[in-house]
């Protein structure tokens, strides 16, 4: 069976020191868990954030709009 977002999701982050972080699913990514994701970033690094977006309808979704305008955006 060919992996599709349908059965595969992956998120990942890398800090400028090179640390990398992936969290892979075997689900469509949603998102909350994009936000939940992006919040465990902040937690455990200091510093900016730099997040590249692809454009899914999911990035533009209530939840991570909600999650930036609380100070994320910053």
């Amino acid at each position: 069976m060919p992996l599709t977002r349908a059965h595969l999701s992956a998120i990942s982050g890398s800090t400028a020191e090179g640390r990398l972080c992936v969290q892979t699913q075997d689900h469509a990514d949603r998102s909350p868990e994009v936000g939940r994701f992006l919040r465990g970033w902040l937690r455990k690094i200091q510093g900016k954030l730099l997040v590249i977006w692809d454009g899914a309808p999911l990035h533009r979704a209530q939840p991570i709009t909600d999650f930036l305008r609380r100070g994320a955006a910053h």
